[in-house]
């Protein structure tokens, strides 16, 4: 299994959670952290407590996302920074032997394993991915009419296929195209750029966004969670509500919180 994170170094500190998460369920597993700075010797000590498991943590910096790429400008919430449009080209970065791996935002946890996840077959498809429930529920692109829609904080990415139809020329064109137009950056730019026949729409389970949910749980001003009972493979604090907030912090969320703060006080030496 690859397992693949593209993150600024403004987010590493909620890395090492994700990292924990994935470790407890799954051994044998190729991890690679794209970052822009991130303490080399950080990341040293987190790969060998992975080691002890068999998974491989592999370091790949990048010290000027500028001179990298060159992406038209897109509409994009300031907590979203440029380096995310990183993504939009693991396909040239990653190893050119891996045919598949499976992305991450940084702001996710593995609930229980994703064997599953990863053997999908999407052969004839660039990507696999769970829809945004929160554009279900809410639509909020002004300039485009509702369609399907994927949240990209989790995806199944077939690199042959990115590479073999040189899948960055669509994002540039989308977004040479619309960019001025969209409000969820790189996200928008899969979404408007890519054929939706290309795209293989997966179970909620393996993106269980819980952002809508949060937003919900309190218009409602009710505790939802007992009607709850469902366990996804991945958990994804999408949204404001972030776990890695103080528990007093008006944002920190009500739903799953428990499920990230054991990851972040589980000692890797106890896993």
């Amino acid at each position: 299994m690859n397992i693949v994170f593209v993150l600024d170094k403004n987010y590493s500190s909620y890395l090492e959670v994700a990292l924990k998460s994935v470790h407890y369920h799954h051994h044998n597993v190729n991890i690679y952290i794209i970052h822009d700075g991130i303490s080399r010797a950080e990341l040293t000590r987190v790969g060998q407590y992975l080691a002890h498991r068999g998974n491989s943590l592999h370091d790949l910096y990048i010290e000027d996302v500028n001179k990298l790429i060159i992406f038209p400008t897109v509409g994009s919430p300031d907590h979203i920074g440029a380096f995310s449009l990183v993504r939009l080209f693991v396909h040239r970065l990653l190893p050119e032997n891996l045919d598949k791996v499976i992305y991450l935002d940084v702001d996710v946890i593995i609930n229980k394993p994703i064997d599953k996840l990863w053997n999908i077959d999407i052969d004839n498809y660039l990507l696999g991915a769970v829809t945004d429930y929160g554009m279900e529920f809410h639509w909020f692109h002004k300039y485009f009419d509702k369609q399907q829609y994927i949240n990209s904080g989790v995806m199944l990415i077939n690199l042959n296929k990115w590479r073999e139809l040189n899948v960055d020329k669509y994002f540039i064109d989308g977004a040479l195209k619309y960019g001025k137009k969209f409000e969820y950056g790189d996200q928008d730019t899969i979404n408007f750029s890519l054929s939706k026949e290309l795209i293989k729409l997966l179970p909620i389970g393996f993106n269980f966004q819980v952002g809508l949910l949060e937003d919900r749980l309190r218009e409602a001003d009710i505790d939802l969670s007992p009607h709850f009972t469902f366990v996804p493979n991945i958990i994804h604090y999408t949204g404001k509500f972030k776990p890695w907030l103080n528990e007093d912090h008006e944002d920190f969320p009500k739903f799953y919180k428990d499920n990230y703060i054991f990851y972040q006080n589980l000692d890797w030496n106890n896993i």
